[in-house]
């Protein structure tokens, strides 16, 4: 979105002013060493990708692959700051970490942070732990976010209520 931006703009002038990347879920036909963490996610991962978007042209798709020469430039991203969260036991954590380094090499000239959960893998994101339902007569939820609200770095805001 933040590259799309970069180049149609937003309407009544308003502005993205960072970007925070979850684990991010970057492909290459090209190997990096994560991908040896579990090569089953790897490859269910892509299949995924293919079937997310039937169109693609494969796992060098500049929809799926921002190092591919068909890609947009990084040094373009319509925003001021990003933080790309990755985890130790992810197998695309090298595309995350590369999507960082590159980043921050390109010229873009906003401010970027790298994050690596210890131990945390792709699987953990959707893990099978069970919820129960509130009881009628209590209401819940429950919000995290990464906030940045005095501008010195961020910070992981969780609030929950009942």
């Amino acid at each position: 979105m933040t590259m799309r931006v970069a180049e149609e703009g937003l309407a009544h002038g308003a502005k993205i002013r960072g970007l925070v990347m979850i684990h991010p879920y970057f492909l290459g036909t090209n190997k990096v060493c994560s991908e040896k963490l579990d090569p089953a996610v790897r490859e269910s991962l892509r299949s995924l990708w293919c079937v997310m978007c039937p169109t693609t042209t494969g796992d060098d798709d500049p929809l799926i692959n921002p190092f591919v020469d068909s890609a947009p430039g990084l040094e373009s991203l319509a925003c001021g700051r990003v933080l790309v969260c990755i985890g130790e036991g992810d197998v695309l954590r090298d595309r995350g970490h590369a999507y960082y380094d590159r980043l921050t090499a390109s010229g873009w000239r906003g401010e970027a942070e790298i994050w690596q959960a210890p131990g945390k893998g792709t699987r953990s994101t959707s893990s099978s732990r069970t919820a129960t339902r509130p009881s009628s007569r209590t209401r819940s939820s429950a919000t995290s976010s990464i906030v940045d609200s005095d501008g010195d770095g961020w910070r992981l805001a969780s609030v929950i209520t009942y």
